[in-house]
């Protein structure tokens, strides 16, 4: 016979019972973790290079890490730079307006 905290528990099912509350757990922990998207569960991206990185680096720098496929690269590329150069025209236009200090 087997006691716990003054109880007579026998030799009855209770290991398989504990052993069933572990796999459960672990189960539970693995599933958790498969729900994790895959860049919390690697080594984080490396910075950029400066700071203050430009739209048309940070996509070459996307590209060269393999983030982008080659097919879309160009599209990308030739969408990034219309959409930098109408920024730094609505800047340079807000400035002459004195909106921008």
């Amino acid at each position: 016979m087997v006691a716990w905290f003054g109880y007579d528990i026998g030799e009855g099912p209770w290991p398989v019972f504990v052993l069933l509350g572990i796999a459960l757990l672990v189960a539970l922990v693995w599933l958790v973790v498969r729900q994790m998207p895959l860049d919390a569960r690697t080594s984080a991206r490396p910075a950029p290079s400066s700071e203050h990185e430009s739209p048309v680096e940070f996509l070459d720098r996307t590209f060269a890490q393999g983030e982008i496929p080659l097919a879309a690269y160009p599209a990308q590329h030739a969408a990034t730079v219309r959409i930098a150069a109408a920024y730094r025209e609505r800047e340079k236009v807000l400035e002459d307006q004195g909106h921008l200090g």
